[in-house]
């Protein structure tokens, strides 16, 4: 109770003594040892970048007159008018630290005309800075202004009341803003300094400016190259980048100096501002126009780095590779050049489209054929002998069947293309590749459906004959004890030629020429077999010594296996 007592009494007291120092009513917490550093670090913080709240910062501001309607100002504010009316009375001459601060105790000093901690002016003295209305110089010479309002927050506390002096801010550099003007306006608007739209449309202009030159700087960073051919190095890329992205950071800079107090603090010289608005600005619209112009290319030079691996004609293709190599040399020339090679590139991409198309037609049967296509897939005959060739293909007791013809047959089916109607030269014009190779799948020359179909039909009646031999062999007539009635009458009719080896009898009659083979022993003659003894011209009766030497080494081979000649059956596969 007694603390309280005091405290409320020596409260009376320091507001009666000091009636002007500032209530800092807005703050959450009362200001203390503990936290008046943190606090007014917010504070340093909100004057640098007033548009990123901070409500402890912006209530330190408010309590010195320094924060109104949500942004920095010195109206309000009797710390900064005093500093301003003192130097008013000087004209135009500094105001030294000891005509603002006095020694307290030790190392605290007070401002001379309020009795507020060194730490607190100091604070009012950066918002003025900021505003543009003085700039500050510290013990070591440095200046802190508009420009470089950022180097508050990394000061010490003995940089508070340490400093040399404020002076009034520097009017403005007519010459230097005029480059800025010229530079980003792209003319003289230096009258037009009391009007915020000069402001505004310095700073726009700056911002786009930026935002184009990181876009570059972007693109380039590594180098650039269109379809593989190199157009800027890394090397040069490298110090492209450098410039534009300094360049980026200027404009971006630019963006603090909003009015004309400021702007009295520019941070350039017109030799640099030179250098950023005109060298490096016009190297950026270079390369800008000549992307632009790459951009045009990008689009037919993939088309025809696409379209060389479908040429098979040898000089079509070294024509596309060498046109397409020139690109990194060409574009980088005048317009003239660049319209040429253009056209050279259409002729190129008029002359792959009809190259295409005639390799497409000749590959490709007529979409009239579509129709005779299915008809012939759905021949009754092409599915029983399918029927036939898969049964065989997962049953070696049905190997007496020979359906290497059937499977000769079917792969040339699936190997026929139907021209599609929707391929022109329009659609090889927006796409090189329309579901055909002609690399790969040219000159195939196309089946004549009508001859398949009578193909299919004699590759049916031979496979039907085929199955009746089978059938009627006598080592298979001894087995036909294991059938059963209905069976022997489906056998007795199919040999007899009642029946036919259609759809609703395929799957019986090989099931009977399943039973009936199963005491077989089949031999294959294949074409590598024959080869092996056919190697060379002979005469007749040496051809019939070299079949007779490979059917005695397969019935040999079967007698050594245990096997009787009776049921050796030999089928060339």
């Amino acid at each position: 109770m007694l603390g309280n007592v005091a405290s409320e009494l020596l409260e009376n007291l320091f507001c009666k003594q000091n009636p002007d120092y500032p209530k800092f009513t807005n703050l959450q917490l009362p200001m203390t040892p503990g936290n008046r550093a943190n606090l007014l670090a917010a504070a340093r913080g909100v004057i640098v970048s007033p548009q990123q709240g901070n409500r402890n910062g912006e209530a330190i501001l408010h309590g010195l007159g320094l924060w109104s309607g949500g942004h920095l100002s010195t109206e309000a504010s009797p710390y900064a008018h005093s500093l301003k009316n003192q130097l008013d009375s000087r004209n135009g001459q500094v105001l030294n630290r000891s005509d603002i601060l006095k020694h307290f105790f030790e190392d605290e000093y007070v401002s001379i005309d309020f009795n507020i901690e060194a730490d607190l002016e100091f604070i009012v003295m950066a918002a003025m800075a900021q505003l543009g209305e003085i700039e500050i110089v510290l013990g070591d010479g440095t200046q802190i202004n508009a420009g470089n309002i950022d180097r508050i927050k990394s000061l010490t506390p003995k940089d508070y009341y340490s400093f040399s002096h404020i002076a009034p801010p520097r009017g403005v550099n007519i010459p230097l803003v005029r480059e800025l003007s010229l530079g980003l306006l792209g003319k003289d608007r230096t009258a037009e300094l009391d009007n915020p739209q000069f402001y505004s449309d310095l700073l726009f202009s700056a911002q786009q400016l930026a935002k184009r030159a990181a876009e570059v700087a972007s693109k380039i960073q590594h180098g650039y190259s269109l379809s593989g051919v190199e157009i800027l190095d890394s090397l040069q890329a490298n110090t492209l980048y450098t410039h534009f992205i300094a360049l980026k950071n200027m404009c971006d800079q630019l963006q603090r100096y909003n009015n004309k107090a400021r702007l009295r603090n520019i941070a350039w010289d017109k030799k640099t501002i030179q250098g950023f608005l005109v060298k490096d600005k016009k190297d950026l619209e270079q390369w800008e126009a000549l992307l632009a112009e790459v951009g045009k290319f990008q689009s037919i030079i993939n088309y025809l780095s696409e379209a060389k691996q479908y040429v098979a004609d040898d000089t079509l293709k070294q024509d596309i590779e060498t046109a397409i190599g020139r690109v990194g040399t060409t574009v980088t020339k005048g317009e003239t050049a660049r319209q040429q090679y253009m056209e050279e590139l259409k002729t190129l991409q008029k002359r792959y489209v009809d190259y295409y198309i005639k390799e497409y037609v000749e590959a490709h049967l007529p979409a009239t054929d579509a129709t005779l296509l299915t008809a012939l897939r759905n021949m009754p005959e092409n599915k029983v002998c399918d029927m036939v060739a898969t049964a065989v293909a997962f049953d070696s007791t049905l190997g007496i069947i020979n359906t290497n013809d059937y499977e000769n047959w079917k792969a040339k089916l699936q190997s026929v293309r139907i021209a599609d109607a929707g391929v022109t030269k329009q659609t090889v014009m927006q796409n090189p590749y329309q579901g055909f190779n002609p690399v790969a799948d040219s000159h195939k020359s196309q089946p004549n459906l009508k001859d398949m179909k009578v193909e299919i039909q004699d590759i049916h009646a031979e496979m039907e004959s085929q199955m009746k031999t089978a059938l009627q062999d006598p080592a298979a007539q001894a087995n036909k004890q294991m059938l059963n009635n209905n069976e022997v009458t489906l056998l007795d009719e199919f040999i007899g030629g009642k029946v036919k080896l259609a759809l609703q009898y395929v799957q019986p009659l090989l099931d009977i020429v399943r039973k009936l083979s199963t005491s077989f022993d089949i031999e294959e003659i294949t074409l590598d077999l024959l080869k092996t003894k056919f190697n060379r011209p002979l005469d007749v009766e040496a051809a019939r010594r070299a079949l007779n030497i490979i059917i005695d080494d397969m019935v040999n081979r079967q007698r050594q296996n245990g096997k009787k000649p009776e049921t050796i059956r030999i089928i060339i596969k």
